[in-house]
């Protein structure tokens, strides 16, 4: 079962260290940018927060053109990859808003909405989280699967810019803290990037397991 044309010749290793190179770039910008927009508070906007969320959702919609270029046999080891990633990412938003309490950035100011019950659930930024989870999962998808596509090179870009755009708004809309979208887009990122290794690293392995055929229609595989 294939998901793509693979490799096409790019090194899995040079690949990684690209990748590495990038996010570290990406991390230390945004570490530096957010020296200076952690002293500022923003005002709490409904819609805003609105608008975020409506990124986060067309964010994880995304990695579903994927199936565009997959071949259908791979559709179900696709969907549960993906499906795995975010639930992996779900779960980690979910376990750290319930150990850490840490307020959101509009407690106790005037322009407070009407007190919810995730007021001191503010970290990590789930919504970044989620984001960055999709976009890295596409990236690191079209890059081992499918290199040569102008579709999908398209809407990983697009999903990064999504991703970013969405978790500047949580705190430019002031639901949340710098740190709580840093925080989120690191978790993210990270199983992003790990959930299609581990998915091309499964498939080597069953397609490098050896089999054992019997005349032209009866075969054996022997997989361990």
């Amino acid at each position: 079962m294939r998901f793509g044309r693979g490799l096409k010749g790019l090194a899995p290793m040079n690949y990684r260290k690209t990748v590495t190179k990038r996010i570290l770039v990406l991390f230390v910008i945004i570490a530096v940018l957010s020296n200076g927009l952690s002293a500022l508070r923003f005002e709490y906007s409904e819609d805003l927060d609105r608008i975020g969320d409506v990124g986060m959702y067309v964010s994880l919609a995304l990695p579903g053109t994927l199936l565009f270029e997959a071949e259908t046999e791979a559709y179900p080891s696709l969907a549960l990859s993906y499906g795995s990633v975010i639930g992996a990412g779900y779960l980690a938003r979910t376990v750290l808003k319930e150990a850490i309490t840490a307020q959101r950035p509009y407690v106790g100011y005037p322009d407070a909405p009407p007190p919810r019950s995730d007021d001191y659930k503010s970290f990590p930024s789930g919504h970044a989280l989620m984001t960055f989870a999709s976009a890295a999962y596409l990236q690191t998808a079209v890059c081992l699967w499918h290199p040569d596509s102008t579709l999908l090179k398209s809407m990983a870009v697009a999903n990064w810019i999504l991703a970013a755009a969405t978790s500047t708004l949580r705190v430019v809309g002031g639901s949340h803290h710098v740190h709580d979208v840093l925080a989120g887009a690191a978790i993210g990122g990270g199983l992003g990037f790990l959930g299609p290794f581990i998915t091309d690293r499964l498939q080597k392995r069953d397609r490098q397991a050896p089999r054992v055929l019997i005349g032209q229609a009866t075969g054996v595989l022997v997989s361990y």
